[in-house]
């Protein structure tokens, strides 16, 4: 099931879009930290899918189109156990400021390891993900079931890096 989000009196420039199934615990916090970035979200719940795993490219095709249906010309792309930097909120207007591209930005993954840590030797300082897309150009659905990019849905997709971090929680210690 589909949710959608606006803030009341706005017009959605930048909506968050993720799904939840096993870690619906960790959506209050993850509203918390894309608060200041966006203009509000879309949910796909999907506690009441069958089987281990759905399909994930039809989840975030799904996500991405409706966000553009909302009007939103940016997603913003997240998974409940991930956080985006603090000072993206700083800049996003800046990023979001082409109406009409086909650009997909790409953030440095952290993989967490406790509060303070993660490491950035040889693969780790390397990884990347692009979760800033322009939804201008439309929504494509490519073949494939799971681990494809959120870019690959995009139309065209130029990937541009950021220097803001995308820090991924799973891998955290519990204290």
């Amino acid at each position: 099931m589909i949710t959608t989000f606006v803030k009341p009196g706005r017009t959605p420039r930048v909506l968050g879009v993720f799904s939840f199934r096993y870690d619906a615990h960790l959506v209050p916090a993850l509203l918390a930290n894309i608060n200041l970035l966006t203009d509000g979200w879309v949910a796909y719940d999907d506690s009441a899918g069958e089987g281990l795993f759905s399909n994930e490219v039809r989840r975030r095709t799904a996500l991405l189109q409706a966000a553009r249906d909302a009007g939103a010309r940016w997603a913003l792309a997240i998974d409940p156990d991930e956080r985006f930097e603090a000072s993206l909120a700083a800049e996003i207007g800046r990023l979001t400021e082409p109406d009409n591209c086909s650009h997909a930005y790409t953030f440095a993954v952290r993989e967490m390891y406790s509060p303070h840590h993660y490491r950035v030797d040889g693969m780790w300082g390397h990884k990347r993900q692009a979760r800033l897309l322009s939804l201008a150009n439309g929504v494509t659905t490519p073949a494939g079931e799971l681990h494809l990019s959120w870019a690959s849905s995009i139309p065209d997709a130029q990937l541009r890096d950021t220097h803001f971090n995308l820090y991924h929680l799973k891998m955290i210690t519990p204290d």
